[in-house]
């Protein structure tokens, strides 16, 4: 379309194109190359345009799954942040909801200790929740339900070789 050129003040001599095709072979664009710097375009350059273009229709199919994969966990953590709720209006929650929301702006680790049924867990996922995180997985520990002696290796993980039963490396929580 000579307009195009008109309007850009280009001119083009020569144009090599190939249809971007999907995965299923649905054409879904096009690849092109314009003004080869000396001569014509080969069947050599179409063949080299055309395994360009199946390569860009791989990086652009793996962009969109991946936009997909982070929207669908972002609606994930999304639906799971609604579920977290405090219920009451007493000082005390108040001030649980404004030391939540302060931590939750830092990027510290978080040990939440307190009695049996008092809500660590609610406290816990709220934290994360509100945190710049919320959209990777939380990870609890009931540090209460590990015998003393493994909690260390069970939150920091441990080398192989480092005490009698540690066959492998293991990352910690």
């Amino acid at each position: 379309d000579h307009r195009v050129d008109k309007s850009l003040g280009y001119q083009t001599r020569t144009l090599l194109c190939v249809p971007l095709r999907s995965a299923t072979g649905e054409v879904i664009g096009a690849f092109e190359a314009i003004n080869k710097l000396q001569g014509n375009f080969t069947d050599e350059d179409e063949a080299t345009l055309v395994e360009l273009a199946a390569q860009a229709s791989i990086a652009l199919a793996n962009t969109q799954d991946r936009q997909q994969l982070i929207e669908s966990r972002r609606q994930i953590s999304d639906q799971a942040a609604e579920r977290v709720h405090f219920v009451g209006q007493c000082p005390a929650i108040e001030a649980l909801r404004s030391t939540i929301r302060r931590v939750a702006q830092t990027d510290l680790a978080v040990l939440v200790l307190g009695e049996n049924g008092t809500g660590k867990d609610v406290v816990a996922q709220s934290i994360h929740y509100q945190s710049a995180r919320r959209d990777q997985p939380l990870i609890s520990v009931n540090c209460a339900a590990l015998p003393e002696t493994l909690i260390e290796s069970e939150l920091f993980g441990h080398e192989k070789g480092a005490f009698t039963d540690a066959r492998d490396a293991r990352a910690g929580k």
